[in-house]
C-alpha cells in the first residue's frame, strides 16, 4: 500500500518543488499557472500551499487564500498518472474538514466549462451559489478571444 501524505509547504520547501510543480501543472491541467504565478503564490503570506505526496513524491499541489472568515481554493492539480483514483476527493475532503473544524467557510470558483472539476467539487459537497459573468478569459495563441463565466461554489 502506498503511503499518502498531506503537507503544508513553507519556507524553502516551496522552492525545492518548483520544477515538479510546474511539470505537474502543465501536464495535468488545461489551466496551468505560469512560473511567475507560482512564485507570486509562494511569496504571498495569505496563501497556503499544500502538497500531496505519495512515497515522498510530489503528485499534487493546491493553493488556498486565507481570508478573515474563509479559505478560498485558488488552484488544485493532481499528476495525470494519479487522476481518477479518488486522491483529489480524499485530499479535498481532508482540507475542507480541517478548515471547517476551525470555523472557516470554504469557497472556490471554477470555469463553467470545467465539468471535471465541477464533478469533484460536487462530490466533496460544494454547491453553486452564484455565477460571475464573463469572468475568465479564453485564449488562443496568447490572445484573448472570448470570456467565460465562473461558478462560485461554497461548502
Amino acid at each position: 500500500m502506498l503511503i499518502t501524505q498531506y503537507k503544508s509547504l513553507i519556507g524553502s520547501h516551496k522552492v525545492q518543488y518548483i520544477d515538479s510543480i510546474l511539470q505537474i501543472d502543465k501536464q495535468s491541467n488545461d489551466y496551468a499557472w505560469s512560473e511567475k504565478s507560482w512564485l507570486n503564490a509562494f511569496n504571498n503570506k495569505q496563501y497556503l500551499i499544500e502538497a500531496l505526496l505519495i512515497e515522498d513524491n510530489l503528485i499534487g499541489i493546491s493553493v488556498w487564500l486565507k481570508l478573515d472568515i474563509a479559505y478560498e481554493l485558488l488552484h488544485i492539480v493532481i499528476h495525470k498518472d494519479y487522476q481518477n483514483q479518488g486522491l483529489a476527493t480524499n485530499w479535498l475532503n481532508y482540507m475542507c474538514d480541517k478548515f471547517s473544524q476551525q470555523n472557516y467557510e470554504i469557497w472556490l470558483e471554477v470555469r463553467q466549462s470545467n465539468i471535471t472539476a465541477q464533478k469533484l467539487y460536487n462530490k466533496c459537497g460544494f454547491k453553486t451559489v452564484s455565477k460571475r459573468k464573463n469572468y475568465y478569459p479564453v485564449y488562443i495563441n496568447n490572445t484573448i478571444i472570448n470570456r467565460e463565466d465562473a461558478l462560485l461554489m461554497q461548502k
